[in-house]
């Protein structure tokens, strides 16, 4: 990452980064990357319910709008971390290739954490009681702290007025067991409860009245790379909205065209034509950067009308355009 630390220009209406994205760079910055669906394995369950909506909003869009997040295994596997739901949705639309950002290995700006599950329509006790059915506990917690995969608990800063808060904890030790707890115990409220994940370093919760249905909030357990990586070759998926992945230097909004990551042209074109779009974004005063951390390269998420790129975005050595 450092290569490209340094030459970071920050101002108040956006990002400088014309010297970074200079052409004698042979690697994409951020650790982008353009693969073939076929590479990917994903380590998370689909929400199938979700699949369509995804699908309808690449067909609106006509852009895939943020990398997905995965790390390498070996030259042809790589896992994937997040966005298992966008990766099937573009699957299933014969969609060949999807931009990805890499986590690099042994990266110190990568932590595996977990969510908070805010669970509605079932009562504590019907809560623990199925915990012990499925060979699990139910610690209640001050919802201000999060545990990483090594167990040692991060204090996180949250307002938090009403409601119980637990850590849920498999008490078998073999790891395709706990996987399989998780799973059964996901899966008993997933359909039939009011749920939703939870960000616990930025949620604030004003009011009490969304937990009168006697709801509480379930903290998932860790699990390391090691772990994901066992379990992947395992062929054993976590439940949806399990695995937590912060990383840094996080891409969003980059809003690239699945004309593009559809069409016959050689990948490594794609790529030349990435590059130029990231020299685009980068210097436009739409690009901002959040808490130094994540990089978003475009106009506000809540716009629904996209404005059409202009014509020289393309690949210097391609016929790629934007249109």
């Amino acid at each position: 990452m450092t290569i490209y630390k340094h030459s970071i220009l920050l101002n108040r209406g956006g990002i400088g980064f014309a010297s970074f994205l200079n052409k004698e760079f042979n690697v994409l910055p951020f650790h982008l990357n353009i693969l073939p669906l076929e590479k990917l394995i994903p380590v998370e369950k689909t929400i199938s319910s979700k699949i369509p909506e995804i699908r309808r909003e690449l067909d609106r869009t006509g852009y895939q709008a943020n990398p997905l997040l995965a790390i390498k295994e070996d030259a042809d596997r790589y896992l994937l971390l997040n966005g298992s739901n966008c990766f099937e949705a573009m699957r299933t639309l014969g969609i060949r290739n999807v931009i990805v950002q890499e986590i690099p290995e042994e990266s110190d700006q990568c932590r595996f954490l977990s969510w908070y599950h805010l669970v509605g329509n079932f009562s504590v006790e019907y809560l623990k009681g199925l915990s012990e059915v499925l060979n699990c506990s139910l610690e209640e917690v001050d919802y201000d702290t999060i545990w990483d995969h090594d167990d040692h608990p991060v204090s996180l800063t949250c307002t938090f007025l009403d409601g119980r808060s637990f850590r849920l904890i498999p008490k078998s030790e073999n790891l395709i067991d706990r996987v399989s707890c998780l799973n059964s115990f996901i899966e008993a409220y997933q359909s039939f409860s009011t749920h939703m994940k939870i960000y616990p370093d930025r949620i604030f919760i004003e009011s009490s009245e969304i937990f009168n249905l006697g709801s509480a909030l379930i903290l998932l357990p860790c699990f390391g790379y090691s772990q994901i990586s066992e379990l992947a070759r395992a062929e054993v998926l976590f439940p949806p909205d399990c695995l937590n992945i912060y990383a840094e230097n996080r891409v969003v909004g980059l809003d690239f065209p699945l004309q593009v990551l559809n069409s016959k042209v050689d990948i490594e074109e794609k790529k030349e034509f990435l590059r130029e779009l990231l020299r685009f974004r980068m210097q436009s005063d739409r690009s901002t950067v959040y808490g130094g951390r994540v990089y978003f390269m475009g106009k506000s998420r809540h716009q629904k009308v996209r404005r059409p790129e202009p014509k020289e975005i393309k690949s210097s050595d391609t016929e790629l355009y934007l249109e």
